[in-house]
């Protein structure tokens, strides 16, 4: 008695993670506007959530506004002021590049 012999083919409907394209990083230039922070970026961004983990002087942001789609404005509770230290941690999730990238990380004062 034969056996039936099995065919083994890959399944072609799903779509190889391997071959994924990697997502843009997105280079962000902070300044001050009036007391609120300005954040320009090297690429176009959508902002999916307000960024809390967004910190200046240790405050999270209250509120945001997408200037248009590389500017967006942070308000918080506080003024922002010159001489303040601003935190941008790896990995955000809430503001992220239009092909799946993120924001780069980023520390300083303005």
């Amino acid at each position: 008695m034969q056996g039936t012999v099995k065919i083994r083919r890959r399944n072609r409907n799903n779509f190889d993670p391997s071959l994924r394209p990697q997502g843009t990083f997105a280079v962000a230039t902070n300044t001050v506007s009036a007391n609120k922070w300005a954040v320009a970026f090297s690429v176009p961004v959508v902002v999916r959530s307000l960024p809390v983990d967004w910190k200046v002087n240790g405050a999270s942001p209250t509120a945001w506004t997408l200037v248009d789609p590389q500017h967006i404005t942070l308000t918080f509770a506080t003024n922002v002021a010159a001489g303040q230290t601003y935190v941008i941690p790896p990995g955000s999730l809430s503001v992220r590049t239009v092909n799946g990238g993120m924001v780069a990380a980023a520390a300083g004062t303005f």
